[in-house]
């Protein structure tokens, strides 16, 4: 093998610009370049590029189309200065260095360009402007890690990644749109996403978002890691995107602003996929509907919060051979949405951190062939589970939710009642008389003011009293103090007419339970002790107050012995 062939200051010079000029420069750099075997190193490092940029009359350093198949190409510490620089349609045989390079403002472009074996683009400083890869093809290994890009649009959109990408702590400046929408990325994928912040006059980070959106692109491979550590990410899009990838792992510990994460229609395939410490700020959305995870062993959420958003897993597909766990540290006033889902497997999810109040759940429509599990999860509005499949059972023992209830005016959920009805449905199914009942209260107190009319709220009005007097029935203790109450107050109703007060306790106690054997025997021996002769006095009174305590006596004699059977139920 000859020696290695360096071509760097005057003479690489000269070539390029012979090339630029429509000379036979870059004709003579390929020979020269062959003539070594491919160990020919085009060093680019020690020019002065602005010879160059000047040599081009609007101004843009243009290496566009050229071919770099038959050497090395080193572009490290290279200072490009501002303005246009273009690389589209450039391949590229050899190893490609760009470290520690620096571009100045202006739109940098590989459009087109193809990488064959090594590329490093590790350190390189971007300026303000478009950075364009759209359709570049990275054959050999790809390293962007440390690297800053300006303000501006970042664009890897159908670029292709063969033999693996790291992005480790590559930094955008706040306020860009960067995109890899239908790339492609065909083995290990590690980005890690950090920012440049812009500083104002008064020394405080300018409030602006940074977007980030994979739209359709594919990975493969055994690992996509994916990791954000900056808090000025807002807007993140996967939205279609194919995951054929043996293990996910996507931690969003150092991003508290998200505003949008899209997963809709998107496709899971592998072993695992983690997502951790998301959290989605006031408002925001995380999207998964339309989502197929069929193909995936295991789909885990850890860590998550939601703050006033939206969560939606609509007509999204679970594992089938494995299990989802969705565990949320926290989850405030929001809706989260799984109408529609099909989950064959398992599938938990869970609250660690007990909140008052809890987003509301709709799992309408829903088909469930595995086990489900939501034990540890308090709901805040009543969540719906109408028209849902369920093919195993379903623990309600711990179901705890937050419902209106309105003395004298209808609810503001119309479908509260229905529900609720589901529900109780789902509780007596499971023997769960206890939920089954609470379930039934509530629904009754959802259909009350519903109707207009006056039969409606005379109907109406009697349901408020049994609800306020028993609970519709799960109450011990209100008929109780109502009968203990009856007792006082009518005996001391009767002191008005008795003659002898000492009686007047008894024979109101044998009014207030008056099944009792003893009942009707002091009854009748201490009438006329205690009010006198019927025949002689006037004691119409005392009969209208004696039927008044039998009515009384009566109907919560009913309500208790109707709470005592509802409680003690087998």
């Amino acid at each position: 093998m000859s020696d290695e062939k360096i071509l760097e200051g005057r003479e690489l010079q000269k070539l390029v610009l012979g090339a630029f000029t429509g000379g036979d420069g870059w004709m003579i750099f390929q020979q020269v370049m062959v003539s070594h075997s491919g160990t020919g190193v085009a060093k680019f490092s020690t020019q002065d590029l602005g010879v160059i940029r000047e040599a081009n009359k609007d101004n843009v350093l243009r290496f566009s189309n050229l071919d770099f198949r038959e050497c090395r190409v080193d572009f490290s510490n290279c200072d490009f200065g501002d303005g246009d620089v273009d690389f589209s349609g450039c391949e590229f045989g050899g190893p490609v260095s760009f470290e520690d390079a620096h571009f100045g403002n202006g739109v940098v472009a590989f459009k087109g360009s193809k990488f064959v074996i090594y590329t490093s683009f590790n350190n390189a400083n971007f300026g303000h402007g478009k950075v364009d890869f759209t359709g570049t093809q990275f054959v050999g290994e790809a390293k962007f890690d440390d690297a800053g890009f300006g303000e501006g649009t970042v664009c890897f959109d159908r670029a292709k990644f063969e033999r693996g990408v790291s992005f480790n702590s590559t930094r955008f400046q706040v306020g860009s749109t960067v995109s890899f929408k239908k790339a492609r990325f065909q083995t290990r994928t590690e980005i890690t996403v950090g920012s440049r912040a812009t500083i104002n006059e008064e020394g405080r980070t300018d409030e602006a978002s940074l977007d980030l959106n994979f739209d359709e692109a594919q990975f493969d491979g055994g690992l996509f890691l994916f990791e954000v550590l900056t808090p000025d990410l807002t807007k993140l899009s996967f939205r279609g995107v194919n995951f054929r990838v043996s293990e996910i792992r996507m931690d969003f510990r150092d991003a508290p602003h998200l505003k949008l994460v899209n997963f809709n229609e998107s496709s899971w395939k592998g072993k695992t996929a983690c997502i951790e410490r998301l959290i989605i700020a006031d408002h925001g959305s995380l999207l998964f509907a339309r989502t197929n995870m069929q193909e995936l062993k295991a789909f885990l959420m850890m860590g998550c919060r939601v703050l006033d958003g939206f969560i939606s897993f609509r007509d999204a597909i679970f594992p089938k051979k494995g299990y989802a766990n969705l565990v949320f540290d926290d989850l405030e006033a929001g809706q989260l949405q799984f109408d529609g889902i099909t989950a064959d497997g398992q599938l938990r999810i869970a609250q660690e951190i007990d909140s008052e109040g809890v987003g509301e759940f709709s799992f309408k429509g829903a088909t469930l062939r595995g086990s489900m599990n939501v034990d540890q999860l308090r709901f805040g509005p009543v969540p719906d589970f109408t028209g849902t499949e369920f093919s195993k059972h379903l623990g309600l023992s711990n179901l705890s939710y937050r419902f209106d209830r309105c003395l004298f005016r209808k609810n503001r959920d119309p479908n509260a009642s229905a529900k609720l009805q589901r529900l109780k449905e789902l509780a007596e199914n499971n023997q769960d008389h206890r939920t089954a009942l609470r379930c039934h209260a509530d629904e009754m107190r959802a259909r009350r003011w519903q109707t207009p009319g006056f039969k409606a709220s005379a109907a109406d009005s009697l349901d408020w009293l049994f609800d306020a007097f028993s609970r519709y029935g799960q109450s011990i203790a209100v008929p109780f103090f109502a009968l203990l109450a009856s007792w006082i107050v009518f005996a001391k109703c009767y002191s008005i007419w008795a003659i002898e007060e000492t009686w007047k306790w008894g024979f109101s106690a044998a009014m207030t339970i008056p099944f009792l054997p003893w009942a009707g025997l002091v009854r009748e021996k201490t009438f006329e002790r205690l009010f006198g002769d019927p025949k002689t006095a006037d004691l119409s009174g005392v009969f209208l107050t004696m039927g008044a305590q039998g009515v009384w006596s009566f109907v919560f004699l009913f309500l208790l012995g109707l709470g005592l059977r509802n409680r003690f139920r087998i």
